[in-house]
């Protein structure tokens, strides 16, 4: 009898004090990735080099449909930063949940139009493909394309214009040491176009 009379305040004093709260878990921590994953206009599918954040979509000349779909990482956002300029370029920019921001650049490119690079030692011109250059042997490239378009406009890197002739000269020293993107931009009858990109490797 003695232990349950014992029993009982303590019994009253639990009942009293009630249950404690079960614990919380502890929010789970932001998502990081912040990348691009699939990238479409309309049917065509873009070709997406994470390492340089840039995609290229390759136009059918007569495509009509230019809905843009975008995929990223879960968790992620994006948003439009720079709209399609006249050659087609354009910026996007990723969000993660943790606030990391990373910029794609992407170049619409219609088909049939092509940059053509002019092999000094062979003298002729060929279809373009990457170039490397040195920066301590002062490299540098030439890059041309047929001379009858009605304007001519090279852009590096999706945003600074470097000429507006049918030909151009690319210098190590100027560039800086990196990988960059060269697209050609032109126009007939008022059409733009826009080359598939070269890449272009600046060495020590």
């Amino acid at each position: 009898m003695k232990k349950f009379l014992w029993a009982l305040p303590l019994c009253a004093a639990l009942l009293a004090m009630g249950c404690p709260e079960p614990a919380e878990d502890p929010p789970p921590e932001p998502r990081t990735g912040n990348s691009i994953i699939a990238f479409k206009v309309g049917d065509a599918e873009g070709a997406i080099d994470q390492g340089a954040r840039t995609i290229t979509v390759e136009l059918p000349a007569r495509q009509t449909d230019f809905t843009v779909s975008v995929t990223v990482d879960d968790g992620a956002s994006c948003v439009l930063k720079q709209a399609e300029n006249n050659g087609g370029v354009s910026v996007y920019t990723v969000t993660a949940e943790n606030g990391a921001q990373k910029d794609y650049t992407v170049y619409a490119v219609r088909s049939g139009s092509s940059v053509l690079v002019f092999d000094a030692a062979a003298g002729i011109l060929k279809q373009a493909g990457p170039i490397t250059l040195s920066q301590s042997a002062k490299g540098e490239a030439g890059v041309k394309t047929a001379d009858d378009w009605d304007s001519y406009l090279w852009v590096l890197d999706g945003r600074e214009e470097l000429g507006s002739e049918n030909a151009l000269t690319l210098y190590a020293e100027r560039l800086g040491k990196g990988r960059h993107k060269l697209a050609l931009i032109v126009t007939k009858n008022n059409i733009p176009y826009s080359s598939q990109p070269i890449t272009i490797t600046v060495t020590d």
